[in-house]
């Protein structure tokens, strides 16, 4: 799951330029996130996951493409 979410997040951040920069942009992100993570096809388990725990990692997983993905590709992740 996490490559599928990383390969739609990398897509989506390539289609818009400087997210950060507006509101919009940065919750165009978290929508991206939060409906991978809810979506049957793709998401996580319902019988594992309670609701609160979902936006929980989906508030992570934000904080986290925040830090290593202020442009496309990651400059964090960089090959040396």
């Amino acid at each position: 799951m996490a490559t599928g979410l990383l390969a739609t997040l990398k897509a989506r951040l390539a289609e818009i330029a400087d997210w950060q920069a507006t509101e919009t942009n940065r919750d165009s992100i978290r929508v991206t996130i939060h409906n991978y993570l809810y979506a049957d096809a793709t998401g996580l388990p319902i019988d594992a996951y309670k609701e609160d725990g979902i936006e929980t990692l989906a508030s992570d997983v934000f904080r986290h493409v925040w830090r290593a993905y202020p442009i496309v590709p990651s400059p964090l992740y960089a090959a040396n």
